[in-house]
């Protein structure tokens, strides 16, 4: 298990106080999971959460971090919340069926982060097959 002084500062507590206040325990408890370096498995995922990463929600979220306002991909990519909120908007507007474009981004192999000037297969393949979808929904 990692450092547990960095688990819990980078969850942004200041302190085992702190750390005590939040899960309703006292100070000993606190000491012991330090001593020991296993806190409870759900003090755990609940620091690592606080501190932004994703991973402990399930595997299919390894490598993501969580923001005040926005999710990171692995690959650097952003999505602020102002755009989750949006997202069924886009996708009426667009004329695209939401689960049709899941099920093809669900089926695309993993890609290592570009240069930027770079296209990636996959990003070109989503962008072709979101033409298509639209085409099939006009026609």
């Amino acid at each position: 298990m990692e450092n547990f002084y960095f688990l819990y500062t980078s969850a942004g507590l200041k302190n085992e106080q702190e750390l005590a206040e939040l899960f309703e325990v006292n100070l000993k408890t606190v000491k012991k999971w330090r001593s020991t370096r296993k806190p409870p498995r759900a003090v755990f995922l609940y620091l690592k959460l606080l501190a932004g990463e994703l991973s402990g929600v399930h595997k299919n979220w390894h490598g993501f971090r969580l923001s005040k306002d926005a999710i990171e991909s692995p690959t650097g990519d952003f999505i602020y919340y102002h755009e989750i909120k949006a997202i069924k908007y886009v996708y009426q507007a667009a004329g695209i069926e939401r689960h049709r474009i899941c099920n093809l981004m669900k089926n695309q192999p993993p890609t290592i982060k570009p240069h930027k000037r770079m296209k990636t297969p996959a990003r070109d393949s989503v962008k072709q097959s979101s033409v298509v979808l639209l085409q099939s929904k006009s026609g």
